[in-house]
């Protein structure tokens, strides 16, 4: 149990603090600077480094890549427009 509550404070801390501060952009150098922090008690610092550094280059790459498979996937509703317009009924003009 508590590595992990270990493990949930090391992801949730970072991210938290990332959004807090709002200034810089995605959290660049607040999430590590908690990561290596907060890791610097368990592991030498320069390990703790490497860990924050590694971490944010995994997390673009896994963004990027999640942003391509969105891309792939059409889900923008204006090809189904028409589809969606013949499906409702017409309206008719009384005059």
């Amino acid at each position: 149990m508590r590595l992990f509550l270990l493990s949930l404070g090391f992801g949730l801390y970072p991210f938290l603090c990332g959004f807090i501060i709002f200034i810089v952009p995605a959290g660049l150098g607040i999430r590590e600077g908690v990561v290596v922090f907060l890791l610097s008690f368990l592991i030498p610092t320069h390990i703790a480094l490497l860990v924050a550094i590694l971490s944010r280059i995994l997390l673009t790459i896994l963004e990027i890549v999640f942003v391509g498979v969105l891309l792939n996937f059409d889900v923008s509703l204006s090809k189904y427009y028409k589809e969606i317009k013949l499906a409702l009924p017409q309206e008719v003009d009384h005059y």
